[in-house]
């Protein structure tokens, strides 16, 4: 059988199309460009351009900082993809005094209890005695 007799093989407009049409964009593009978009926000007493990803990052904050647990898990995510926990131009420290020997501790609650105490029973001076 000649090469002639065979029959054609289909054209590209029979076939059926396969992946992504022509000027579509992929997931990726789409959620980059959605990040971006810039949205006027009042803040204060001025409006203020924020993007989608700022936006999301300052609610999520928020929350956390009220004691959300699935925002803190969902920050500390945010952070380990941005790399925000690694910021090092502002180094964190908490300076605590050497602890007390018990004696001096008891002391210490005893003359704050007193003074509280003293500042509770005090009259307001702006009352008429």
């Amino acid at each position: 059988m000649a090469r002639d007799d065979r029959a054609a093989a289909p054209t590209t407009k029979a076939r059926r199309k396969r992946g992504r049409p022509k000027g579509a964009k992929n997931r990726k593009t789409l959620v980059r460009e959605v990040a971006h978009e810039a949205h006027r926000i009042p803040e204060g007493n001025k409006v203020v351009r924020r993007t989608t990803v700022e936006l999301v990052a300052m609610v999520v904050r928020n929350k956390a900082v009220r004691g959300d647990t699935p925002a803190i898990r969902a920050l500390e995510k945010l952070y380990g993809i941005l790399g925000a926990h690694h910021h090092t131009d502002y180094p964190v420290g908490l300076v605590l005094p050497a602890p007390s020997p018990p004696d001096v501790w008891a002391r210490d609650l005893k003359e704050y209890t007193d003074m509280m105490e003293r500042k509770h029973n005090q009259k307001p001076s702006n009352e008429a005695s």
